[in-house]
């Protein structure tokens, strides 16, 4: 790992865990064991560490829901790795909880940045929303968008509750959630 990408890393863990208005460069070089001064050589400022751990984390996202869409599928399948991906790489990743929580405090040209390289991953989700219903497993009544924001939103706020060694696993708590996803859209 070079020593940005472990101080891009290190953004992501400040900015989880503080936020990114609380979260200091200072906190920043302290985790990678630097100085202030020294940290500015690798970076121009936050809101650059901030862009890259959304890109990180959009990279993460693509990447892993594409290699998943490789295999031969149903519809119902699809949806269910789809959701058990999310939460374990929502859960298992830094970056990702930043990216839900922070992309408001992009300036505007940097959140497009962030929103076009995340269409990708949306655009996959509703593929298999709208493969479902074109081939009559899941309803038409219901429009894919707002399905998918229903699932981000119950799937994206679970890093505030979970809690590692508690009573459901990450993929328990993923099956939980394929369970009220496909009972609300299966015909």
């Amino acid at each position: 790992m070079s020593k940005y990408e472990e101080i891009v890393k290190a953004a992501a863990k400040i900015f989880k865990a503080k936020g990114y208005h609380a979260a200091t460069v200072q906190d920043i070089a302290s985790e990678v064991g630097m100085l202030k001064g020294s940290l500015y050589y690798h970076i121009q400022g936050k809101e650059q560490l901030l862009t890259e751990v959304l890109l990180s984390a959009a990279e993460v996202l693509c990447e892993g829901l594409s290699r998943m869409m490789t295999f031969d599928l149903t519809p119902e399948e699809k949806l269910r790795q789809a959701v058990l991906f999310h939460i374990s790489a929502y859960l298992d990743r830094e970056e990702l909880p930043v990216f839900y929580n922070e992309l408001g405090n992009l300036s505007a040209g940097a959140r497009m940045k962030i929103k076009a390289a995340i269409k990708d991953y949306e655009d996959i989700w509703l593929s298999i929303l709208r493969d479902g219903a074109v081939v009559g497993v899941f309803r038409q009544d219901l429009p894919p968008r707002i399905v998918l924001q229903a699932v981000f939103d119950m799937c994206n706020g679970t890093h505030k509750w979970f809690r590692p060694g508690g009573r459901l696993s990450p993929a328990e708590i993923g099956e939980v959630f394929v369970k009220i996803i496909l009972d609300g859209v299966r015909k």
